[in-house]
């Protein structure tokens, strides 16, 4: 059920513009002015994307989470086809919208520290 629900927000974030879609990208964003609130990776994600977002976001300081759905289950969330490894929150609000979702679940793992500059 809090699949569902974090799949929802996740989609909301999409069609908000509030969303940064695919590996490289998040990892862009993460690097730039304006970091992203929290990234989000598939549990069925690479080894290899896994090792590359976790560790930019760690060398950043930007929270990053690996959630309890599927690369498929997360690009037809946000209307894509194929696979989708990490997206990355840009807006503040849904980002604590979808931290709070994520607290109520326990198969979360919380993979690196959150940014705390403000």
């Amino acid at each position: 059920m809090n699949q569902n629900k974090l799949c929802g927000m996740i989609g909301l974030a999409k069609r908000a513009g509030a969303l940064i879609t695919g590996g490289p990208l998040v990892c862009e964003a993460v690097r730039g002015k304006n970091p992203p609130k929290i990234v989000l990776l598939a549990s069925d994600a690479a080894e290899n994307s896994c090792k590359r977002v976790t560790g930019c976001c760690a060398y950043y300081n930007v929270g990053c989470v690996k959630i309890d759905v599927t690369t498929e289950a997360l690009a037809h969330a946000i209307g894509k086809r194929g696979f989708v490894a990490a997206v990355a929150i840009a807006d503040e609000n849904f980002a604590s919208a979808i931290k709070e979702l994520i607290n109520t679940t326990e198969t979360c793992v919380s993979l690196s520290s959150e940014r705390n500059d403000q």
